[in-house]
């Protein structure tokens, strides 16, 4: 019977009718069909077992095979996936046994499923793609035992093939109040950053810079198992927080689907010029992650209920911009316990208002 492997990058034509999908895996998993769009649950045409169901291919919902319907691995009983955990699908159709679609994957720790493919809607045909349906731009990137508490957090708010991968640098305001005042309480806050956009881009970054009193490209000091953060964020900073330069150094080779994520200490001395490239056409997402009070606050109760308590007014045009996104961290000490806050902040679909 000749069986046709399905790579991560690879698309494939699926047959018309009813096809049957066996799910065979090293832990104890259901197979599921979930839309991309909101993470709902599709129920197949039939269901043989937990592992195994028809779907009419006839039948899928339009509207859902346009956003991309998802094959998803998910452990039973509330188990947690490992790293080299495997789940391995098996597609044919249901008229005939002589040809068969496989596509095998491999999980890694933190994950809460593991999506196997896509189907989706390609002008006429409708087609299986290996992993989350998109290609990954971004390198990949090694996990390292620092990204776990982020890598727990993403996948505890957001659905596996929900966020497109995108390729992302990032900038950390280095001016002396940050690397001062805050730099013990936000070293948990750029780690967990860091992981979530690994997660969420499926990659590394492009550039990390750090704005001291020269900016500095420090990814290579965070490419490794064990971070020395002095030596990240340096000994020198910059007396004021100047960052507009270096975000738009760091977009020059990213596109409209890609992503900037600014970390800064309040609003910055520059947020009028920060303001004016955001509304420039043909730029990145921007990304701002503030310390500081705000209506964006990731933490319901920090919300200033004032007007005069607001304390990222400035940045206001990035934060009600539909294109960009601005999320407020009150205390970045205590992100351990607010991780998934600032994920769904960063990542979850917007609802329209």
């Amino acid at each position: 019977m000749p069986v046709t492997q399905l790579t991560d990058e690879g698309e494939i034509v699926l047959p018309g009718g009813r096809v049957k999908l066996d799910l065979v895996s090293s832990f104890d998993a259901e197979l599921l069909l979930t839309r991309l769009d909101d993470g709902s649950v599709v129920q197949p045409f039939a269901r043989i077992s937990g592992a195994s169901m028809v779907l009419d291919m006839t039948a899928l919902p339009a509207d859902a095979l346009v956003a991309g319907l998802g094959l998803v691995a998910r452990p039973r009983g509330g188990r947690a996936l490992v790293d080299g955990d495997t789940a391995d699908l098996t597609i044919r159709a249901v008229a005939s046994t002589d040809d068969a679609l496989r596509r095998q994957a491999r999980a890694f720790a933190a994950q809460q499923t593991i999506m196997l493919a896509v189907i989706a809607q390609d002008d006429t045909r409708v087609v299986l793609r290996g992993g989350s349906g998109a290609q990954r731009r971004a390198d990949p990137m090694e996990a390292r035992g620092w990204h776990d508490a982020g890598r727990r957090a993403f996948y505890g708010v957001i659905q596996p093939g929900a966020v497109t991968p995108f390729r992302w640098s990032m900038v950390i305001d280095g001016s002396a109040s940050m690397l001062t005042s805050r730099r013990s309480s936000v070293r948990p806050l750029l780690e967990t950053l860091v992981a979530l956009f690994a997660a969420g881009s499926g990659g590394r970054p492009e550039r990390i810079l750090v704005t001291g009193a020269s900016t500095r490209d420090v990814w290579p000091f965070l490419d490794q198992d064990d971070v020395s953060w002095d030596e990240v964020l340096g000994d020198v900073p910059a007396p004021w927080a100047r960052l507009s330069d270096a975000v738009g150094a760091v977009s020059q080779d990213l596109t409209p689907a890609d992503r900037v994520l600014l970390v800064c200490d309040g609003v910055p001395a520059d947020a009028l010029d920060l303001v004016s490239w955001s509304a420039t056409a043909e730029v990145p997402q921007l990304n701002v992650v503030a310390l500081g009070r705000s209506h964006h606050e990731i933490d319901d109760t920090a919300r200033p209920t004032s007007w005069w308590d607001e304390e990222l007014a400035a940045l206001e045009p990035i934060g009600s911009s539909p294109l960009h996104r601005l999320v407020s961290v009150a205390d970045p000490a205590a992100i351990d316990t607010s991780g998934t806050r600032l994920a769904a902040s960063l990542f979850a679909a917007r609802v329209a208002v």
